[in-house]
């Protein structure tokens, strides 16, 4: 039972670092978008949007980075601690339970932003 559980955060784990990892692709393919669409002759409105772009994809790939960061200590520490104390503490489960919440939060902070940053590429000139 213990050592299913454990199984089990550890394959959120990978799962949650996968995604992520998908993400931080997304953002930097739209990145490269971002700069073809730069290279045209653009309104001041438009270069303003432009720079809240750039500066939205920056923040949220130093995020992703940091979170797949926290994933991968977490897992360190899950196996640690699995093997010192023969299974999973209240400690370990709240950690799972904050990095779900960072990770819903991050989720929903970069769909937004891929939204938006489609709907600015589709507006009309």
């Amino acid at each position: 039972m213990v050592l299913e559980e454990i199984s089990e955060l550890m394959e959120d784990c990978n799962s949650k670092r996968q995604i992520l990892k998908d993400y931080r692709e997304s953002l930097q393919n739209a990145q490269k978008g971002l700069l073809k669409f730069a290279s045209q002759n653009l309104p001041k409105d438009d270069l303003s949007d432009l720079e809240h772009f750039q500066n939205q994809f920056y923040i949220q790939l130093i995020n992703i980075h940091d979170l797949r960061h926290d994933y991968k200590a977490y897992q360190q520490r899950l196996k640690v601690e699995s093997q010192l104390h023969g299974g999973i503490t209240d400690e370990i489960l709240q950690k799972q339970k904050e990095l779900r919440s960072q990770y819903e939060v991050l989720e929903d902070i970069i769909k937004g932003l891929n939204k938006n940053f489609e709907e600015f590429l589709q507006k009309p000139a």
